[in-house]
């Protein structure tokens, strides 16, 4: 996904950083690298080191933003693959590369067919998919536990690390190919604001890319702004 963030007047404003910040990575393009320091650096120093079993956390979201900070500056992301129950409450989180073959919800063809004429027959409209699965075994799980007397009610959420280490892929030097992590962006909440304005107006996407390029400082490629209206914008971004 085509991804850009010019450096605004807000940002040129920003505090140089000190010798004890957090720095993007030596391939982060040179246009990412003041939000994504700025992002990073708005984070618990702590949040950053890599994560530990005996961690406690006040609720499962705490624990996440927890987790997603450290993943913004090693260069992956996170999902939640369940692991809780209504009685004891949890959650699981892998790395977003986790699993073995990316989900074929729609039943597509595994290739794609054409006709004689080389016309696409089948479902399966593009050859080059994406296949984000490696079979990355990194996770953690966080789990309620029960502080003091067993119905004292006073609870916690224990972070246990299953795996820390990264297989099949690489550590990318700029995590904003994660789309995940550009929403979390305060650029990207303005950005999509006012996009989404504009896609309510009927503005075309040129049009629009004009004014929020200059206003804000981002562009997404088409599809991401047109599907704003449907609220299909989920998703991760290619690099």
């Amino acid at each position: 996904m085509a991804f850009s963030v010019r450096m605004s007047d807000l940002e040129l404003c920003r505090p140089a950083s000190h010798n004890n910040q957090w720095r993007a990575k030596p391939g982060c393009p040179a246009h990412l690298v003041a939000p994504l320091e700025h992002k990073v650096n708005s984070f618990p120093p702590e949040w950053l080191e890599p994560p530990k079993t005996g961690e406690t956390f006040d609720t499962i979201a705490e624990c996440e933003g927890r987790l997603r900070a450290y993943a913004l500056a090693e260069g992956f992301d996170i999902v939640k693959r369940g692991g809780g129950t209504e009685k004891v409450p949890g959650t699981r989180f892998c790395c977003y590369h986790h699993g073995e073959k990316t989900r074929n919800w729609r039943g597509l063809e595994d290739e794609v067919q054409r006709d004689y004429q080389g016309n696409v027959t089948s479902r399966r409209q593009r050859e080059a998919t994406l296949f984000h699965q490696t079979g990355c075994n990194w996770s953690a799980r966080v789990s309620q536990k029960v502080l003091g007397p067993r119905g004292s009610g006073v609870t916690t959420f224990l972070l246990t690390v299953l795996c820390d280490e990264h297989t099949g892929h690489r550590l990318t030097d700029n995590p904003l190919e994660y789309l995940s992590h550009q929403k979390s962006l305060d650029e990207y909440q303005i950005w999509k604001r006012k996009a989404t304005e504009h896609r309510d107006a009927k503005v075309p996407y040129a049009d629009s890319m004009r004014v929020l390029e200059a206003e804000v400082g981002m562009s997404f490629d088409p599809k991401h702004y047109y599907n704003l209206r449907r609220g299909q914008n989920g998703g991760n971004a290619g690099s």
